[in-house]
């Protein structure tokens, strides 16, 4: 299910890529949730269904691989790109 606008979830510790990627993400018309590391991600991911998700590899709490693992193991989420 797509949101209206497309729902980015972007997830990484680095204050510079959140400035980066979400402005240009919404100057192209999607939304944005931010996580700063991997559990928050996992939260956010499960709470807000992005249609899409930007993920770190390396990050504090719960690195990239995991968080994608996490998601990925939830029947719920397997359309997330």
């Amino acid at each position: 299910m797509m949101h209206a606008p497309p729902l980015v979830l972007l997830t990484d510790d680095d204050p510079q890529i959140h400035d980066l990627y979400s402005t240009a993400l919404k100057q192209n018309g999607f939304a944005v949730v931010e996580a700063w590391n991997g559990q928050e991600g996992l939260d956010l991911a499960m709470k807000e269904k992005p249609d899409f998700i930007i993920l770190d590899v390396l990050m504090p709490v719960m690195d990239g691989p995991k968080t994608l693992l996490e998601i990925k193991e939830n029947e719920k989420y397997k359309e997330i790109k």
